[in-house]
């Protein structure tokens, strides 16, 4: 969809060499910093692995350019929620937008809910049309 947009598509892999379809260029994991330090837009859609865990933390956010938005929509695990939050009060990175998060619901007490720069959705991003039909047709069978 990036791409029907007009946008540069840079995308992370494990392996690479195997490309990525709709992708102008694929990083390798040892290439990360220099992908974040490329991306004006990060979506974050990867496992949760022993490799992803808290993969975006302070170090990850200062790379990132600072008109950078970060999007996640994989699992909130991969994010040190505090690292994203002194990133975006700091204006570090211009605005994220979160679908998931490590405790969910995200607590009420949480001061992400403060950040007018952050964007909380209800863990809704895989609710698609073709998915409540795949739902419908299992219940029906």
């Amino acid at each position: 969809m990036a791409k029907a947009l007009g946008m540069r598509v840079l995308a992370l892999r494990e392996h690479p060499e195997k490309g990525s379809e709709g992708a102008d260029r694929v990083f390798g994991p040892a290439q990360l910093d220099q992908l974040l330090v490329e991306a004006e837009y990060v979506l974050l859609a990867a496992p949760l692995t022993g490799k992803t865990l808290s993969l975006f933390n302070d170090e990850a956010f200062s790379k990132m350019r600072s008109d950078a938005c970060f999007l996640n929509i994989s699992r909130g695990e991969l994010v040190d929620e505090a690292a994203l939050e002194r990133a975006l009060r700091s204006r570090k990175i211009r605005a994220a937008a979160l679908d998931v998060f490590q405790t969910e619901p995200l607590p009420r007490q949480s001061p992400l809910w403060d950040l007018k720069n952050l964007l909380i959705t209800p863990h809704s991003a895989a609710l698609t049309e073709k998915l409540w039909n795949r739902h419908c047709i299992r219940i029906a069978e």
